[in-house]
């Protein structure tokens, strides 16, 4: 790479220090100078007076662990100035993988992370088992940004137990063989272990993860202390199983970095257990701050809790009308509402459910879906459909609020 000259922009450096208008020069691909004013040496000049000038930032949570292949932009990570993300995340992944367990795995994936099952059919090459041999076709795709990754807790139960792995606790030989992997998944590179005590699958099952017993996060703990650079990554709803981790791992010398949304009544406990103990425990994803996520009916992860609307919003668009006054399809939609997969999910707080745009101006906007349902005197999935059909597909809603609750906010400040 040669010389490069960065004129002019807005400089954010990452220390902390306040913003200023500044030239940076790089060289072969190296910072080596920063300053207010720079002349060029011949360089590549480019014009970033209308611009901010950051490091690149690091995307701690993504799931392109199979989207990599069929689209190595990484698409839209560049746009934000993204130049290194994390996969592997929450305990799913598509290494170590075996033949017989492959489409379950991707499977598992799909349906949690609201991803196309015939992509991975179609563009992921599958030609690995190990994490090892993953890493190496995976390192052969000349994506846009660097990637790295966790090696996956479910993927590593369905390796060594296959179909077993969603029912029953791990043989000591099962433990034994996950060890192993995990070994060498780090020994090439993986950032640790990622598990899971959230989600399940498209069965309604637990995912492998929930199912594992003390002995065999004991086994794969055991391997991560031996890499004092791994972490453990987990997604857990409930303070005690943070908590089962926390007193697993942390002794251990394990850095934790739990993915969550809130706190139940024990999380400022947990704080104060962890400050106590001195564990390396690290909140990731969602901050102090509330925010409103705009979303629609296009398609959406947002309704991966209730199958039927799920189904809806994700298929074929030229559907979409006919079943949202479909009968039997309503009768559907309304015990899948009453039933979700999981109890914290997008339809669950309808006060904070904002009919907020439109697509045609028929309205109602500016209410909750509440408010819809209990004015119209119907269910309110019912209530919902009817409103999509007279506004449009198009039509947006917002959740409000989303955030620490205020427990969250006391264990965060504790």
């Amino acid at each position: 790479m040669g010389d490069v000259l960065v004129r002019g922009g807005q400089i954010v450096d990452g220390t902390g220090a306040p913003a200023r208008r500044g030239d940076v020069r790089v060289h072969d691909g190296v910072i080596v100078e920063v300053a207010d004013r720079l002349e060029p040496e011949g360089d590549l000049t480019i014009d970033a007076s209308d611009a901010y000038v950051t490091p690149g930032l690091i995307d701690c949570h993504t799931h392109f662990d199979g989207e990599m292949f069929w689209d190595p932009s990484l698409d839209p990570l560049p746009l934000y100035g993204m130049t290194t993300a994390i996969m592997g995340n929450c305990g799913l992944g598509i290494a170590p993988i075996r033949p017989t367990t492959r489409d379950a795995v991707a499977d598992l994936m799909c349906f949690v992370e609201d991803l196309p099952f015939s992509l991975f059919d179609t563009h992921v090459p599958w030609g690995w088992e190990s994490w090892s041999q993953y890493h190496a076709i995976a390192s052969q795709v000349p994506i846009t940004a660097t990637l790295f990754a966790y090696t996956a807790h479910n993927a590593l139960r369905a390796f060594a137990m296959g179909a077993d792995a969603w029912h029953r606790p791990a043989t000591e030989a099962e433990r034994t063989s996950m060890a192993q992997m995990l070994d060498d998944a780090l020994r090439h590179g993986s950032l640790g272990l990622s598990t899971n005590f959230f989600d399940t699958d498209r069965a309604r099952q637990l995912v492998p993860s929930r199912v594992a017993d003390n002995a065999e996060f004991e086994a794969l703990f055991d391997v991560l202390a031996q890499c004092p650079r791994a972490s453990l990554q987990l997604i857990a709803r409930e303070t005690a199983d943070a908590r089962r981790m926390c007193e697993l791992a942390g002794p251990r010398g394990i850095r934790i970095l739990r993915l969550t949304g809130s706190f139940d009544e024990h999380g400022a406990d947990l704080i104060d257990l962890i400050a106590e103990q001195g564990w390396d425990v690290w909140r990731m994803g969602g901050g102090n701050q509330p925010t409103t996520p705009r979303l629609g009916f296009d398609t959406s992860i947002g309704t991966a809790a209730v199958t039927a609307w799920h189904q809806m919003v994700n298929g074929p668009a030229e559907h979409k009308p006919r079943l949202l006054s479909d009968a039997a399809w309503r009768e559907r939609a309304r015990h899948d509402w009453d039933h979700p997969l999981r109890e914290q999910n997008s339809f669950k707080d309808l006060g904070s459910f904002i009919l907020s745009e439109s697509e045609n101006g028929a309205g109602p906007v500016g209410l909750s879906l509440a408010e819809l349902a209990q004015r119209r005197g119907v269910h309110p999935s019912d209530a919902l459909a009817d409103w999509v059909i007279a506004n449009g597909l198009g039509s947006r809603y917002t959740r409000l609020q989303m955030g620490p609750d205020s427990v969250g906010r006391e264990a965060m400040v504790r």
